[in-house]
């Protein structure tokens, strides 16, 4: 009865247990070897690339082609099942160079925006607005602006024009004496 329980445990989790061991090879061994050739950061992208890859694949039937493969034979499912975990470990390996490729020019731009940019973009906002409200000399001038630049189809429209007369009056009345 226990060793039914454990047999389809095994069937059924063989493949996540089999890839914790994995894991706990690669990134928890105290003296991990990975450190000799990998950077901390990288090593701990990879292992959550590496956890999200393993997790696919159980999703993705990877256990059931493995039963099969035990089914017909032992070896041919240890086989196929250190197959896949070699698989998870390459595929998981390449998916974090291509983040570490993409992650450094994101960071490079989110630096530049959010610091360079905001450097000169705030005296430029300074500036449009201080030239944008010295525009004009007097209320007449910029009345006389915006009113020559009023659409000739409201002329014929009274209330439309009338809107746009209060408008402009509106825009203008910081220049009045």
């Amino acid at each position: 009865m226990i060793m039914d329980i454990l047999l389809d445990l095994v069937r059924f989790f063989g493949f996540l247990m089999f890839m914790a061991g994995v894991w706990g090879l690669l990134f928890l061994e105290p003296e991990n070897f990975l450190e000799d050739y990998f950077e901390n950061s990288f090593i701990k992208s990879w292992s959550i690339i590496f956890i999200i890859i393993t997790i696919l694949s159980y999703l993705g039937g990877q256990q059931d082609r493995i039963n099969v493969e035990y089914d017909s034979g032992f070896f041919g499912g240890l086989g196929y099942q250190i197959g896949s975990a070699l698989g998870v470990i390459i595929f998981s390996l390449v998916l974090t160079y291509l983040y570490i490729l993409i992650k450094i020019p994101l960071k490079k731009i989110h630096q530049i925006t959010n610091k360079k940019a905001m450097n000169k973009l705030i005296p430029l906002i300074l500036l449009t607005a201080l030239v944008g409200c010295s525009k004009y000399s007097s209320y007449d001038d910029c009345y006389e602006h915006w009113m020559s630049k009023m659409p000739k189809d409201l002329e014929l429209i009274i209330h439309e024009r009338d809107s746009y007369i209060s408008a402009v009056k509106g825009l203008c009345e910081e220049y009045k004496d």
